[in-house]
């Protein structure tokens, strides 16, 4: 790994995570390569038990060494007014009165703030620990289980029937499967949406350049629209800014696939800074698709 890059990677990590020490770094990035080891070694039936495994040790850790609030209530980000604001884009997307799953939920978060706007929300996680920390916000925000429910869950065994979801979300999931168990993800999206019903995708583009080990495969927009298409996924759109600003619109996506290639080309030749990626949204994938 370059310097530059894993200068990049400190960074976020100090900033976000609250990581105050080389040390403390590198203890993650063990970790991560223990988890990535166990998934891409295990065979795929026995490979839903490595998840849990891995994912309960990778997130014991974050309780241990991230800076967190004093009843340690959160893996990923706190319960804040500006955590739930910044999912503004995703709950706007959304609207009301839908029946709405979240794979891979983490803290419950995204799955909350969409609950609050008055949409009945299951948020589904392959770790115990972060289901039991989902319901805790559940609770501190006086929202009912029958308003948003949360569960532990394969990404890629959705167990509910057929066409059961008006939307279905994966928010920092595609990148930490297996690429067998993400097909079987798309597979399993398609499958419990109703006709019409929408898959929203958020994940890293591969080409931002970051290398965590825990993400198994990252991916661009091409690829992963050509991925979708062959599950039967159509009218492919996305946010035109990062989808975290107020101020955005929903455009297609074809509008991205030129972007992202020469953004490409100018990060080899020349360094192009992150906020820049992020700002016209291509540093991460943000994708919404319908099923038709």
């Amino acid at each position: 790994m370059s310097s530059r890059r894993r200068n990049k990677e400190k960074h976020l990590l100090a900033g976000v995570f609250g990581y105050s020490s080389e040390r403390v770094f590198n203890m993650e990035r063990s970790v991560e390569e223990d988890v990535r080891r166990l998934l891409l070694t295990t065979d795929d039936n026995s490979r839903n038990s490595a998840y849990e495994k891995g994912y309960e040790k990778l997130h014991a850790f974050f309780q241990e060494n991230r800076k967190m609030l004093p009843e340690q209530e959160f893996l990923y980000e706190p319960l804040t007014d500006r955590a739930l604001s910044f999912k503004r884009t995703i709950c706007k997307i959304v609207g009301k009165n839908k029946k709405v799953l979240e794979v891979g939920c983490g803290d419950g978060i995204l799955s909350l703030a969409i609950a609050l706007q008055g949409n009945n929300v299951i948020g589904a996680d392959i770790s115990d620990l972060c289901v039991s920390i989902a319901d805790m916000n559940r609770q501190k925000l006086n929202l009912k289980p029958e308003n948003v429910h949360f569960l532990q869950m394969s990404a890629s065994k959705i167990n509910f029937a057929d066409k059961t979801f008006d939307f279905v979300i994966s928010h920092d999931l595609l990148e930490h499967l297996h690429p067998s168990d993400a097909l079987l993800h798309l597979s399993e999206v398609h499958r419990v949406l109703k006709v019409g019903g929408i898959y929203i995708c958020v994940t890293p583009n591969r080409y931002l350049g970051f290398s965590i080990p825990a993400h198994l495969k990252e991916y661009t927009y091409h690829e992963l629209g050509e991925l979708m298409e062959t599950f039967g996924f159509s009218n492919f759109r996305s946010t035109l800014l990062f989808h975290g600003f107020a101020l955005n619109c929903i455009v297609p996506v074809t509008i991205k696939l030129p972007l992202e290639q020469v953004f490409r080309k100018f990060t080899n030749m020349y360094f192009i800074p992150t906020t820049l990626w992020n700002l016209l949204g291509l540093g991460y994938i943000f994708i919404i698709c319908s099923k038709m």
